[in-house]
């Protein structure tokens, strides 16, 4: 059987592939995804600072400057 992921592991995937630029974009994404509840979800300032860093890191690692 197939598992989906949670809203914040998926949240956390799409910040960590480097097609996002900050936790905006993450957001816009797993709406149209029809997860439920996003703002929700992403509203703690602690949750999306963690993941404009991993997107941060992400890009950084697509421009080959870890």
């Amino acid at each position: 059987m197939l598992s989906l992921p949670t809203i914040l592991e998926r949240a956390f995937q799409l910040a960590g592939d480097g097609s996002c630029r900050h936790w905006q974009d993450v957001s816009q994404i797993l709406k149209r995804e029809r997860f439920a509840l996003v703002d929700h979800h992403l509203s703690g300032p602690a949750i999306r600072s963690q993941i404009n860093r991993i997107c941060a890191r992400a890009e950084r690692k697509s421009d080959g400057n870890y």
